[in-house]
């Protein structure tokens, strides 16, 4: 459930309808929890307290979207406490919580602690060789880098999203946002210049210009 609701929000589609899945995905993991574990798709037992973050984080995604800043840094911030530590975790939920955190703080125009938000998001993820979420946190950056005034970073960094993730996801509202905005600031040319050069790189050029890797890499 609560990854049907990240797909139909992540896609731009109903708010409403992704905010019932995973009020859903809420009830079914606190069920679960008498057994101790919950089953996801592919039969692998996870911890019913990761499940249950995972949700309150996509709750509080939903609440950013809908402009209710406090009630989704609450939501973020139960997400954090409910995540699973150690080396059965992702990585997943802790890092797209904090990428959360970042866009909050963006939004009210904090810009150091929007930097330090994104930071650590993509610190967790590469940790835990997550490289979707770190794209996540990546994407969270260029938003910040558009708010700095620094729109070919922010096109830079919307590609440099895409080579660590693999693909690009369409749909997605914030990263419209970034591009839009970026493209308004330095011109379709120059955007699409700098984001092809970001798409082109390698992983270990993409972690050398975000000057950070994964521990032990």
């Amino acid at each position: 459930m609560c990854r049907r609701a990240y797909g139909v929000m992540r896609a731009g589609g109903s708010l409403a309808a992704a905010y019932g899945d995973y009020e859903r995905g809420v009830v079914l993991a606190r069920t679960a929890s008498t057994s101790g574990t919950a089953i996801d798709t592919s039969g692998t037992a996870v911890g019913t307290s990761e499940v249950v973050a995972g949700a309150h984080r996509g709750l509080g995604e939903i609440a950013r979207l809908r402009g209710d800043l406090a009630g989704a840094r609450r939501l973020f911030e139960l997400a954090l406490e409910g995540c699973a530590i150690g080396p059965a975790g992702t990585g997943e939920t802790r890092s797209r919580a904090l990428v959360g955190l970042g866009r909050i703080a963006e939004a009210e125009g904090n810009t150091d602690e929007a930097r330090y938000r994104h930071h650590q998001a993509l610190t967790v993820a590469l940790d835990h060789r997550n490289h979707p979420a770190a794209a996540d946190a990546i994407e969270g950056a260029a938003g910040l880098a558009l708010l700095e005034g620094d729109g070919e970073r922010a096109a830079l960094l919307l590609g440099v999203a895409v080579a660590v993730r693999g693909t690009s996801i369409a749909g997605d509202t914030d990263v419209a946002r970034v591009a839009t905005g970026s493209q308004g600031r330095i011109g379709d040319g120059r955007y699409a210049a700098a984001f092809e050069r970001g798409a082109a790189m390698t992983l270990p050029e993409a972690l050398a210009l975000l000057g950070t890797a994964p521990s032990g890499a």
